[in-house]
């Protein structure tokens, strides 16, 4: 970089320009700001935040936890996700959405992260993916990592009540009945979010099973060797 001698004696450094002559700028996203949670789904938060957060303390009263550096971070870049060009911000989501997917396979971790925007964000954003080919969908994607995360959260009550509020069958109804891997993962969510089943559907009757027993789905990842966050 070039210098400039000020009046004072002292060097100061000029601008950093590239071979062209312009000023180097940071990349911004070019889509408009990060969408915020509807008031519905902000009054469950606060709702629940006043009624439970004394119990969880530190992950949720300290805005320096991982947690809630997670939070932040899906919030300020979730717009580089509705580009279909590769981004270190759409891989650092994809990544920490992987993260997430493995905490809330286990109860208390779950109504943890209950209490943040992260529900919120993942499933606007799994509803708004520019990738519409469900072929597109490959292993580790944030499309599946979404996903399981969702099945995850389906199998205790608080997260079935929170994804309704999402109105998360709205952001899979593309998915369901296209068969593989995902198409069955959406339909488990479906089933597990409906109001009631038909007794003669195998997939219903397999997710109550499920949520009856306290069971794990097949195919959603789990951790137990994790520790508190």
């Amino acid at each position: 970089a070039s210098s400039t001698v000020s009046s004072s004696g002292a060097r100061r450094r000029s601008p950093i320009r590239n071979r062209g002559g312009a000023r180097q700028q940071h990349r911004s996203p070019s889509s408009s700001p990060s969408p915020s949670p509807t008031a519905t789904t902000r009054k469950v938060y606060h709702h629940h935040r006043q009624q439970q957060q004394h119990c969880y303390g530190p992950p949720l009263d300290n805005n320096r936890s991982l947690l809630r550096i997670l939070e932040a971070m899906i919030r300020t870049y979730s717009p580089f996700l509705l580009s279909p060009v590769l981004s270190v911000e759409g891989e650092a989501i994809r990544w920490a959405v992987g993260l997430m997917s493995n905490l809330v396979s286990v109860e208390r971790r779950a109504d943890i992260v209950l209490h943040t925007d992260i529900p919120f964000y993942i499933v606007q954003n799994l509803r708004s993916t520019p990738r519409t080919n469900i072929n597109e969908w490959t292993e580790e994607s944030m499309e599946e990592m979404s996903l399981i995360f969702l099945c995850n959260l389906i199998k205790f009550e608080g997260g079935r009540e929170m994804l309704k509020t999402l109105e998360v069958n709205a952001a899979i109804e593309p998915v369901l009945g296209k068969g593989g891997i995902h198409a069955y993962r959406a339909g488990l969510i479906h089933c597990a979010l409906a109001e009631e089943g038909n007794d003669g559907d195998d997939d219903y009757k397999m997710t109550q099973s499920y949520a009856a027993d306290g069971e794990y789905p097949p195919l959603v990842q789990r951790s137990d060797t994790m520790g508190e966050f």
